[in-house]
């Protein structure tokens, strides 16, 4: 084959991405192409995943990270979005758990049977989750309503779209990459605080004995009355992931949730 029609034959087999280095960028651009071939997120892991090892410990309380734009949330499929007040960080959990017993729990449908802090869990829709648990699938989307019992709030209820995807790369084991969009208020039972609207890309890939959770999350929240500083609700979300992976392992251990 001649070098011009190998280089078009290339062009047009693989997709070329650029991601950029900056965490603080390279997180937002994952939440943007996450539809997109899954080299972006591929690159997006190969640039992230290292980082978050490294910085594992200091993520405990949340690294801000840019803020999205409303393109960015256009592009992900959000109608008319408002992005005033929006909050971006990263934080790392891990799982006791290996990646493939994680797995079903994140996608059951029953969490108000799993957890004790889930007092309602409806999926109104959803695609083939039995076929993506397989791999024979390679994503999985559903929209979900949930009612939580929160600690000092009361009770809060949510409405979000999530879809799972597994990523192949090509050195190095599979992986999950999921996207989360909430882009109405959640309701709380008391006015001791608002969370307008959240959006979040994690991914859950095997690490050591276990899996490891590096997730980016976008909230609008504010205490109602009270000038609290941003770190306050970037630490508040990130102590909620670490605790979300410990109520995961706490349910497949056989133990009961904190």
């Amino acid at each position: 084959m001649r070098p011009a029609l190998t280089l078009l034959f290339l062009a047009s087999a693989c997709t070329v991405v650029d991601a950029p280095e900056e965490i603080e960028d390279l997180v937002v651009y994952g939440f943007e192409h996450f539809d997109d071939d899954e080299e972006y997120l591929i690159a997006v892991g190969e640039g992230l995943f290292p980082w978050v090892d490294e910085n594992f410990e200091e993520l405990t309380d949340g690294y801000r990270v840019e803020d999205l734009s409303v393109e960015n949330l256009e592009n992900a499929g959000v109608e008319d979005p408002d992005i005033d007040g929006v909050l971006g960080a990263v934080a790392g959990a891990d799982y006791r758990n290996t990646l493939d017993a994680v797995l079903p729990i994140l996608a059951a449908a029953n969490k108000d049977d799993l957890f004790e802090s889930v007092e309602e869990f409806e999926m109104t829709e959803q695609t083939d989750v039995d076929c993506f648990l397989a791999g024979e699938c390679d994503t999985w989307t559903y929209t979900a309503t949930q009612t939580v019992r929160v600690r000092l709030l009361g009770r809060s209820t949510q409405t979000w779209t999530q879809t799972l995807r597994w990523v192949h790369p090509e050195d190095g084991e599979p992986f999950i990459a999921g996207r989360t969009l909430s882009p109405t208020p959640v309701e709380f039972s008391t006015s001791i605080v608002a969370v307008d609207q959240s959006y979040a890309m994690f991914f859950v890939y095997p690490w050591g004995d276990g899996a490891r959770r590096a997730e980016a999350f976008w909230v609008e929240s504010r205490v109602i009355g009270a000038d609290v500083p941003d770190s306050f609700a970037v630490s508040q979300a990130a102590n909620a992931i670490v605790d979300q992976a410990s109520n995961v392992d706490d349910v497949l251990d056989g133990g009961e949730e904190d």
